[in-house]
């Protein structure tokens, strides 16, 4: 399998895919017939009678990219999904600036693709995030961006990736597009987190941004109640927004907090059909992308996987690609965020394969546990890395591990969680070292 760039949103092109896209929601037939005939670059600043923005193509994905290749222009797909919050604010906002539209007349035809509508057309264009903009020139995909962009930012990762393909106005620059892989992620959720509060209930309403949040347990606590409350529809979506945005957090707690979100999302799953089918489809999807060769995904699919009742599949998977140097490197780069997956289904072999327990160790000494359910995870991430470094016959990295454990908590019960996962891991009592530290 080939290597990829692990857990990017920035996807790198593709090639033989369809014209250029950036696939989008479905809009105004009157626009659609001028652009396509005269490609004008003048463009109505107003949004249609249907409330889609003007830019927005109704002739879907085929004829667009006919067109598209018979004008001479690029043909932009906006994948868009009705429950995503993103995706709703960028039509309010980003579809809608002139600037934006006056680019469009001049250079694009945009295709809305909602996801649900057109499940077979997302799956094959290898959608797994909402929105996702994909642009192609004729049937050469040229790239694709993942995440809520401003107005500027569709421009600037626009014109980077179309390069002389258009004409830039002197406003425009060749900038490198800040796309979720390179824009300031606090930013980034911040927009995410403002689009989602009409969609995801007052949860979204009591955080700024889950990268800034000081305690993520409010989040899970909130969800929980809306699951107990029977309020599963809402409780999928802002599970699945969560889900999302959590690959991309740049906090020591985000290993556990996906998780948490992982067990949380199979036990919702288990009682509602329609959170299991969604999680059933992006899984799926994402496995595709596996297949084709994007390694650095292997964590998203490894938490849907094991949150759809597949979890023994993900060791399997992960052996298969080892051989190959590229794809472990892969898997290595991103093996903290399923680190937990692996433990639930015993595979403390890979575990020690592709991490480092000290390292394990060290990012969750940077965690401030606020919460017992935060120590919690705390203790059992402690107790993976020990029982890692007991199993591997290390016995210095071991006591390393333990210390780091007591400083956090010197209580006899995270003395007893490393000694229980060692345990459970197959350890013998005589090589669990450094747990005299706890005696002091």
């Amino acid at each position: 399998m080939p290597s990829a760039t692990p857990s990017s949103d920035t996807t790198p092109p593709a090639r033989g895919r369809i014209g250029l896209i950036i696939a989008a929601t479905v809009a105004c037939a009157g626009l659609a017939a001028t652009a396509h005939a005269a490609g004008t670059e003048a463009v109505s600043t107003a949004v249609s009678l249907t409330g889609e923005p003007e830019v927005f193509s109704p002739a879907g994905v085929e004829a667009d990219r006919a067109a598209a290749k018979e004008t001479d222009k690029l043909h932009l797909v906006y994948a868009t999904a009705v429950w995503c919050g993103p995706c709703q604010r960028m039509k309010k906002t980003t579809w809608v600036e002139p600037e934006v539209e006056q680019w469009i007349g001049s250079n694009a035809i945009v295709t809305a693709l909602d996801v649900d509508d057109s499940r077979d057309t997302a799956r094959g264009l290898g959608i797994v995030a909402m929105p996702t903009m994909i642009l192609f020139d004729g049937d050469e995909e040229l790239g694709r961006a993942t995440g809520f962009l401003t107005g500027e930012r569709l421009l600037d990762w626009a014109n980077s990736t179309a390069g002389d393909r258009v004409a830039q106005s002197a406003s425009q620059t060749n900038s490198q597009p800040e796309t979720e892989s390179n824009a300031d992620m606090s930013e980034m959720l911040a927009a995410d987190a403002e689009a989602t509060a009409a969609f995801a209930g007052e949860m979204r309403e009591r955080t700024e941004t889950l990268e800034n949040q000081i305690d993520l347990d409010l989040e899970l606590s909130a969800l929980k109640q809306k699951c107990l409350e029977g309020k599963h529809d809402d409780a999928c979506e802002a599970y699945l927004w969560m889900w999302q945005s959590a690959f991309r957090l740049r906090r020591p707690d985000a290993p556990t907090f996906i998780d948490a979100l992982s067990n949380d999302l199979r036990d919702l799953a288990a009682m509602h059909q329609p959170t299991m089918e969604r999680l059933e489809r992006t899984r799926d999807v994402l496995m595709e992308r596996l297949e084709s060769g994007e390694p650095g995904l292997i964590a998203h699919w490894a938490t849907l996987a094991h949150a759809t009742g597949q979890g023994e599949a993900v060791g399997n998977y992960i052996e298969q690609g080892l051989d190959d140097p590229d794809t472990a490197a892969a898997y290595e780069r991103v093996a903290i965020l399923m680190a937990g997956t692996l433990r639930e289904n015993n595979r403390y072999d890979l575990l020690a394969r592709l991490t480092d327990p000290l390292d394990l160790a060290r990012v969750q000494d940077q965690v401030n546990v606020q919460s017992p359910a935060a120590l919690e995870r705390a203790r059992s991430r402690f107790a993976v890395s020990y029982a890692i470094a007991v199993l591997g016959d290390n016995p210095e990295v071991a006591r390393g591990v333990a210390r780091l454990a007591r400083r956090h908590d010197a209580s006899a019960e995270t003395r007893q969680a490393l000694i229980a996962e060692a345990q459970r891991a197959g350890a013998d009592e005589d090589a669990m070292v450094g747990l005299e530290i706890f005696d002091g």
